[in-house]
């Protein structure tokens, strides 16, 4: 089609983002840098609860706020899409 999928850059980003360039990564792929990062820091999360025992946090949702989620995921996606497909141009 010529268009670029949502993913599209990510593992450049991801590259970038591990030598610490934050704005390139930021520049190849917004989604995936925020997503990768977060990912990190609930890795460490998790470790620091594991080996000190901590208790872990836990969320109950409601549907609603369960579909709120859902759409808000779609929404930044969709965003990504077309972030990249206007950048491309």
């Amino acid at each position: 089609t010529g268009l670029p999928c949502p993913t599209c850059g990510s593992t450049r980003s991801v590259i970038h983002l591990v030598h610490g360039d934050v704005p390139a990564a930021l520049a190849m792929n917004p989604l995936t840098t925020m997503s990768f990062v977060a990912a990190v820091l609930f890795f460490l999360y998790s470790l620091v609860t594991l080996v000190f025992g901590l208790p872990r946090a836990s969320f109950v949702l409601t549907a609603r706020e369960g579909d709120a989620i859902r759409v808000g995921a779609v929404v930044m996606l969709i965003a990504q899409w077309a972030y990249l497909v206007f950048s491309l141009r």
